[in-house]
């Protein structure tokens, strides 16, 4: 890796995803973090940032439902081409020793039709570079694995990145146990429309989330919202690549 200075090294892209309109909401708290180049689309925001405002994101939006980290766009014209372009990468630089991976794909083109194949080609490329680098491969763990690599196919690129946030991230501790994702899109909603609701009668407040938005507003945001579900760790034995 080329030197540079270290805040140039430390600034990474990064797309953080939620549901579909509550961007604006989730660019405002990025903000707060100390993201830049904030970017909304429908469903996600594209952001930049050190290592510190990933993990910052991780641990306190209400609204993100995964934080990914960027690798960059690679050649998807062809399967043969996506795979070279994988195996190109130093994945060293990404996985420590004993680290086990799994791999997730999105979108699709006229050559790579089906999420399972483009997933599979991202495996195999993943795997071979390292057994040729280092003599081994990774163990394959579908289920909270070390690493989990995201594919996203859109046209003749693809947007490689690592699922930096682990799983989604409404399982974080605030109760999980109980229709976590629909009171997870509630506090969206109460978090959109707080400069409202400082007008808003407490009886119409009621009616919201079965008479428990005020509770549950206040619960968000007098909170922390750290990870208290035992084993969970944002890309634990991903390395500073």
């Amino acid at each position: 890796m080329a030197n540079r200075d270290d805040a140039d090294v430390d600034v990474r892209y990064w797309i953080a995803t939620a549901p579909v309109g509550a961007a604006s909401v989730l660019a405002e708290e990025l903000a707060t973090y100390g993201a830049s180049d904030i970017r909304e689309r429908s469903h996600d925001v594209k952001f930049q940032g050190t290592l510190e405002v990933g993990y910052r994101a991780c641990l306190w939006s209400r609204t993100a439902s995964r934080v990914l980290l960027s690798l960059g766009s690679i050649d998807a014209t062809s399967p043969g081409n996506l795979f070279e372009a994988v195996k190109r990468i130093d994945w060293r630089e990404h996985f420590a020793p004993g680290a086990t991976l799994a791999c997730d794909c999105s979108g699709g083109n006229a050559a790579i039709r089906h999420t399972i194949y483009g997933s599979q080609l991202l495996k195999d490329a993943v795997c071979d570079s390292l057994r040729e680098a280092t003599g081994e491969r990774p163990n394959i763990r579908p289920e909270r694995p070390d690493v989990l690599l995201h594919l996203h196919v859109e046209g003749p690129t693809a947007l490689l990145s690592v699922d930096f946030s682990g799983e989604s991230l409404h399982r974080r501790g605030y109760r999980i146990h109980v229709r976590a994702i629909g009171r997870f899109i509630r506090l969206t909603q109460i978090s959109s429309n707080a400069d409202r609701r400082k007008h808003q009668p407490a009886a119409d407040l009621a009616k919201m989330s079965g008479g428990r938005a005020p509770l549950k507003s206040r619960r968000v945001t007098q909170s922390s919202l750290r990870g208290r579900r035992p084993g969970l760790a944002f890309a634990i034995r991903w390395r500073y690549g």
